[in-house]
């Protein structure tokens, strides 16, 4: 169903819920602004069946999640959450912190999980730090040109999950000459990965250091 920018309004039934929905396999919400009556503070989503949760979701309260086969999860959202998910084993996270207190996941394992999608230099990197093994970790780097901006690159990547397939995407990097370095840093971290990818941006420049007896 897509609004294209309309307004949606419906009545929910007295129980909440939606109890001829027998089987939901995968539901994406994008771009969606949430306004609860009543001063209803939890959205909630229960299915037995679902296994791919992409919310793209702007809300003031807080968001519960009860899907015992979920496995990918891929939030864009600004409240807190509580992801109730045994099986969950594929997580993109990107552009917002991960608190422990606000963001309750529940992953599989415990601290693993089969695939973790993250920005190297988002504050989403906590999450990665928290896991102990990823079995495919893709990683988003973006550094922008200036000494400050390499040596943030590095504390933000100084503790990665060990994993056996690295993916290293390359952004918009504005310092070429800090590409190899970069990737030997990224590489020294993950001494023990049985594969590694690496995607260029079409757009990578050599900026020459403005201040070369401090560039690391």
């Amino acid at each position: 169903m897509d609004l294209r920018g309309l307004t949606l309004r419906f009545r929910l039934h007295p129980t909440g819920a939606f109890e001829a929905l027998a089987t939901l396999r995968e539901l994406v919400l994008q771009w969606i602004t949430l306004h609860l009556q009543n001063g209803a503070p939890i959205f909630s989503i229960c299915s037995g069946s679902l296994e791919r949760l992409d919310i793209s979701m702007h809300f003031d309260g807080r968001l519960h999640v009860d899907a015992p086969e979920l496995q990918a999860f891929y939030p864009h959202i600004t409240c807190d959450f509580c992801i109730v998910a045994p099986k969950l084993s594929e997580v993109c996270w990107y552009n917002f912190d991960h608190d422990p207190i606000r963001h309750h996941l529940a992953e599989a394992g415990g601290h693993h999980l089969r695939r973790l999608e993250i920005g190297a230099d988002s504050p989403g990197s906590v999450l990665m730090r928290r896991l102990d093994t990823v079995d495919e970790l893709d990683l988003t780097i973006y550094v922008e040109e200036g000494i400050q901006e390499y040596e943030r690159f590095l504390e933000d990547t100084n503790k990665l999950a060990k994993c056996e397939v690295l993916v290293v995407r390359f952004v918009e990097m504005k310092i070429e000459h800090a590409f190899k370095p970069a990737m030997l840093h990224l590489l020294r971290k993950c001494a023990g990965i049985r594969k590694l990818v690496v995607q260029l941006s079409s757009s990578m420049d050599d900026y020459p250091c403005k201040l070369p007896s401090r560039c690391p």
